[in-house]
């Protein structure tokens, strides 16, 4: 039997329901004690207004939250949304 599966080593975590935004949206608070990474799953309708979206962290619950360092990120910070449409 295998000693790592994907179902049991992972959590999911809605922090932003689908909707349509204007404006900044801020997610809910994930609680990662226990974890060593989080992945942040995006995804944005056809014809959604372009934007930015970043990670931010706290080592307190509510408060205190700044811009996760370049070395806390794997990937890239301020994370463009470009607006697109349907071809058809």
């Amino acid at each position: 039997m295998a000693s790592k599966d994907y179902k049991n080593q992972t959590k999911s975590v809605v922090s932003i329901i689908p909707q349509t935004a204007s404006g900044n949206v801020n997610g809910a608070e994930v609680d990662t004690k226990g974890f060593e990474g989080v992945t942040l799953k995006l995804s944005a309708a056809a014809g959604s207004a372009a934007g930015t979206v970043k990670i931010q962290e706290s080592d307190t619950s509510g408060s205190g939250y700044a811009d996760a360092g370049a070395n806390d990120v794997i990937g890239t910070q301020d994370v463009a949304i470009v607006q697109s449409d349907v071809v058809t």
